[in-house]
Parts: structure tokens; sequence; C-alpha cells
């Protein structure tokens, strides 16, 4: 792991788990899982529509959002581009799935990947496995409906470790 970010004791439980499930080439946050969905509306991302407006995709990493042209497919929805993304994981979480993390904690970095590429960035993460509060479900429903207000064709991303079973 070449992350600064390490592991919080919770999180060390699922080393093992993050071992096991494939780590680099882990069945749900690599990109080999990616490409296994051929009817992805996001190529080199396992994702679905979950809504019309809502997209839940898999974390990508730096090197997927690179090599895959991410930012550039979400921006060729013309009007209805995907103009946020929606972080539903926690800093440090699965750190030897798929391409690892980076400095931010995540496989990715929000500022560089996403930010600058004018996607706005949302951070609501709750711990893998678990169910979020009932005020946190509401923050986050909060902000994506003032998002979707500004623009009735604006898009929005949830992104979970792996987006398995959107559909």
């Amino acid at each position: 792991m070449n992350s600064p970010v390490k592991p919080r004791e919770w999180e060390k439980s699922l080393t093992v788990k993050c071992r096991l499930c494939g780590g680099a080439k882990c069945k749900r946050c690599s990109e080999s899982a990616a490409l296994a969905k051929s009817d992805s509306p996001i190529t080199g991302l396992h994702a679905d529509w979950v809504a019309g407006c809502i997209l839940g995709m898999m974390r990508p990493s730096s090197r997927i959002i690179r090599e895959h042209h991410i930012i550039q497919q979400f921006h060729k929805y013309g009007a209805s581009r995907i103009v946020a993304v929606f972080n539903l994981t926690i800093p440090g979480e699965h750190p030897y799935c798929g391409d690892g993390l980076v400095a931010s904690g995540f496989p990715y970095d929000p500022e560089t990947d996403l930010m600058a590429e004018r996607i706005r960035f949302y951070n609501f993460g709750w711990e893998d496995m678990t169910t979020p509060t009932l005020p946190l479900m509401l923050d986050i429903v909060k902000v994506m409906a003032s998002i979707l207000e500004q623009g009735h064709n604006r898009c929005t991303v949830m992104q979970v470790t792996a987006a398995q079973g959107l559909r």
C-alpha cells in the first residue's frame, strides 16, 4: 500500500477480506470487474442507471478515469451531463482492492480527477456493509435534490465500493 492513509482498527479486519476477494484483481473493485459488465453506460466502470438522472457506479481509480476517459464520458451526455459524484465510501476503505488508494484515501483524487474537470464532489461516506443513519440519508437526499433542481436534466452519480446489485 503506497498511500499515507492507513487502515483504521475496523479496516484492519478487512485486510483479509480484501485479499480473499482478489486484491488488485478484486471481483468488485478492479478494472476487470468493470469490463465484465458489457451493458454499462460508462465504459470502464461497473455502472447502472438507478433513475433517469442518477447513475450508480463502482469506485473508479485515477488510472481508470484517465485510461477510459471517464470524465469525457460524463460530459458526453450534453444538457443532461453528469455534474456531481456522491462518494458513499469513507477514506481508507478497501485499501488493497483494485488499484489501491492514493493520498486522498480513495482510489482517485477528487480535486484533480473530478473537481478540476467541473464535476462536483460530495463525500457522504458510511462504514461498508452497514446501514447509514436516517440523518445521513436525509443529508444526501437534500444535497442531491438541490443539484437536480438546478436543471431538470442534470445527472448525478452515486459512487459506492462495488455498485453490485444496483438494478
